[in-house]
């Protein structure tokens, strides 16, 4: 891998090389000089043109605000939601009937999901665990079969990484004739972006000594459907995945695996 990487590297430093033989100080100048007067010619003039067109009569006047509390709600002009979905095309349906609900993308912005509209998607709704009673078994091919609190992996070394999900079903509504009328949140809404916190599954796999010949592990949810899927124990996965308790800066939502769920970097969501 080094004999491969090193010649770009110095194909990359002859590239600049030559630029400085050509004068790269007046290369930069140019391209400097370019952005300024696109700035102040094109995105200027656009500003200047609304904010002449706009005058400062009907602002309101300076008005106490309401009272602290202990959230904080959106503002009642934003209006953003998530649409729950009973199939593809059947949208706004009762919740009973709903199988997932659709994150608003069109309406988002930044890289990050808000927690309280990162899709959802249920095989038998979201679970009401108390985190006191949860475990977390690991056994099978370990020379140690052990079994975790949520207390116990809060108090190991912890990650945070930013991932996003997706379910296996998301576009589902072009798969056939899609209206033309319809947003990114009908068609592509089951894919969100969060920041997840909680314990490498690596250092897990380390606590119970895993048999070097296993190569698969089987991750069952604690929901009433007892999802469970097998996952291919890779170098990729197995550095990569965490067993989560943190979603946002906050613990996970119920609707998102609370209190714990198995994040896995790379791989659709389940």
């Amino acid at each position: 891998m080094m004999r491969r990487t090193t010649p770009a590297r110095s194909v990359k430093f002859e590239e600049e090389d030559e630029m400085s033989d050509r004068g790269v100080s007046e290369v930069g100048w140019n391209r400097r000089k370019f952005l300024a007067a696109a700035s102040t010619g094109v995105v200027g003039s656009t500003v200047a043109g609304s904010a002449s067109a706009e005058t400062l009569a009907d602002v309101p006047a300076r008005e106490p605000g309401a009272d602290l509390g202990a959230f904080s709600a959106r503002s009642k002009y934003v209006q953003i939601g998530r649409i729950p979905e009973a199939g593809p095309g059947h949208r706004n349906v009762d919740p009973a009937d709903a199988i997932n609900s659709k994150a608003p993308l069109q309406k988002l912005v930044g890289g990050i999901t808000p927690s309280d509209l990162h899709y959802e998607r249920s095989h038998s709704g979201a679970p009401d665990l108390d985190p006191s009673k949860h475990r977390l078994l690991v056994h099978g091919m370990v020379r140690k079969q052990l079994v975790f609190s949520v207390e116990d992996l809060k108090a190991m070394p912890a990650v945070s990484r930013i991932a996003f999900l997706e379910c296996t079903g998301n576009g589902w509504e072009n798969w056939k004739k899609a209206d033309g009328n319809l947003t990114v949140q009908n068609t592509h809404g089951l894919v969100s972006t969060n920041e997840w916190t909680g314990v490498p599954l690596k250092f897990i796999l380390g606590l119970v000594t895993k048999d070097p010949a296993s190569t698969w592990m089987l991750a069952e949810g604690g929901d009433a459907a007892g999802v469970a899927r097998s996952v291919p124990l890779t170098e990729e996965i197995v550095d990569e995945a965490i067993v989560a308790y943190g979603q946002n800066g906050e613990p996970i939502r119920p609707a998102h695996g609370f209190p714990i769920r198995l994040i896995l970097p790379g791989m659709e969501g389940n």
